[in-house]
C-alpha cells in the first residue's frame, strides 16, 4: 500500500479482492462438482455399455444355440429304441396327451380288452415312452404308441427329434378336438421328409352324443358340422373322423383300408378264377366242381378281426383260433 493513500480507497480494494477470491472459490467448487457429476455419468455410461454388450453377447449366443437346435432338428439321428427297420413296416401314432392313442391302437389291431398285447388305457397319460405293438398275425407290421407331446417327460421343443418321426413309414396324427399348432408342426415335419401321414379326429361319438343332447342334432348333422369346422379353421387337408368305441362306424373302416391297402382282399364273385363259365374253365378236359357264386368267391385263406384263420377248400373249411 502506498503512503498517503486514502483509507476508503484501500477498503474498496480489499473488498474487490475478496469478491474476486469468493468468485474464484465458487467457480472452483462448481468445477469440482461438475467434474464429480461427470465422473458419475461416465461410470453410468460405462455400466450401461457393459450391460448392452452382455445382452448382445447373450442374443448372439442364443442365435447360435437356436441354429444348432434347428440343424439338429433337420438332421436328427434315428432313435436308439427304433431298431430293425429293414423288413418291417413301422407306423407311428402321435398326438397330445389325452387324445386316446392307446385305445385307438387297440381297436386298430382289433385286440380284445385286457388280452395279450392290449395297450394300457386310462384317464391319465398312460404312455410314458415309445412302445411297439405288433399287428396280430403280421409281426412285421409294427404300431408304435408314442407319448404325447407337451409333458414334462417329453417337452414339445424336442418332440420331433426325440420321436424320430422321419424314420417311420407312416404316421397318424391324432386329436380329440381342434388340431393344435403342435399337430400342424408335426404334419409339416412329415411333409418335409415325405413321410405319409393321416390326420385323425378321435372321439367323434362323444361329439355326436353331446350335440344331440344339447341341440337335438342327429349324427349326420354333427359330422357335417365337424367336417366344415375342420375345413374352415384347420387347414390340415384330408382328415378322418373316428370313434375307438365304435370302430366300425364313421371313417375308421376307410382309414384302415388306406393305412393297410395290402391287407384288403376283395370278394369278387365274378372274378374269372372263380366263375366256371369263364374262358379259363372251358377246356374240354377241365370239369371243375360247380359251387355257388358266394362259395366260389370265398375260396382261399381268410382272417377275421380277432385273428382267427379260415381256410376254405371247396365246400370244406378249416378254422384256426389264435390263443
Amino acid at each position: 500500500r502506498g503512503e498517503g493513500m486514502p483509507e476508503h480507497v484501500i477498503a474498496a480494494g480489499d473488498r474487490r479482492l475478496q469478491e474476486l477470491a469468493a468468485k474464484l472459490a465458487a467457480m472452483q467448487r462448481a468445477f469440482a462438482e461438475e467434474r464429480e457429476s461427470l465422473g458419475s455419468r461416465c461410470e453410468e455410461l460405462e455400466r450401461r455399455e457393459a450391460e448392452i454388450r452382455a445382452r448382445e453377447e447373450g442374443v448372439e449366443a442364443e442365435k447360435q444355440a437356436q441354429k444348432v437346435r434347428e440343424e439338429a432338428r433337420k438332421n436328427y439321428p434315428q432313435p436308439k429304441w427304433l431298431t430293425h427297420l429293414e423288413g418291417t413296416i413301422n407306423i407311428g401314432v402321435v398326438g397330445n396327451s389325452g387324445v386316446g392313442k392307446s385305445l385307438f391302437i387297440n381297436k386298430l389291431r382289433k385286440v380284445r380288452p385286457q388280452a395279450h398285447g392290449w395297450a394300457p388305457v386310462g384317464v391319465n397319460e398312460t404312455t410314458r415312452e415309445p412302445t411297439m405293438y405288433p399287428f396280430p398275425g403280421q409281426p412285421e407290421v409294427r404300431i408304435w404308441d408314442l407319448p404325447g407331446a407337451g409333458t414334462e417327460a417329453v417337452p414339445s421343443a424336442t418332440y420331433v427329434q426325440d420321436m424320430g418321426l422321419r424314420y417311420f413309414d407312416k404316421v397318424l396324427i391324432l386329436t380329440a378336438g381342434r388340431f393344435t399348432s403342435m399337430d400342424v408342426e408335426l404334419r409339416d415335419e412329415l411333409e418335409q421328409h415325405k413321410v405319409p401321414y393321416y390326420m385323425v379326429r378321435t372321439k367323434v361319438d362323444i361329439d355326436v352324443w353331446n350335440n344331440k343332447e344339447d341341440n337335438g342334432a342327429d349324427q349326420k348333422t354333427t359330422i357335417a358340422q365337424i367336417r366344415e369346422d375342420l375345413k374352415s379353421n384347420h387347414p390340415v387337408g384330408t382328415s378322418y373322423l373316428v370313434s375307438s368305441r365304435d370302430p366300425e362306424s364313421f371313417d375308421m373302416p376307410v382309414l384302415v383300408t388306406e393305412l393297410f391297402p395290402c391287407m384288403k382282399r376283395q370278394l369278387d364273385a365274378d372274378a374269372p378264377s372263380f366263375v366256371p363259365t369263364a374262358p379259363a374253365w372251358n377246356c374240354s378236359w377241365a370239369m371243375p366242381v360247380v359251387f355257388s357264386a358266394t362259395l366260389q368267391g370265398m375260396q382261399g385263406r381268410w382272417r377275421d378281426g380277432y385273428s382267427a384263420n379260415y381256410l376254405l377248400q371247396g365246400n370244406q373249411v378249416h378254422v384256426s383260433l389264435l390263443q
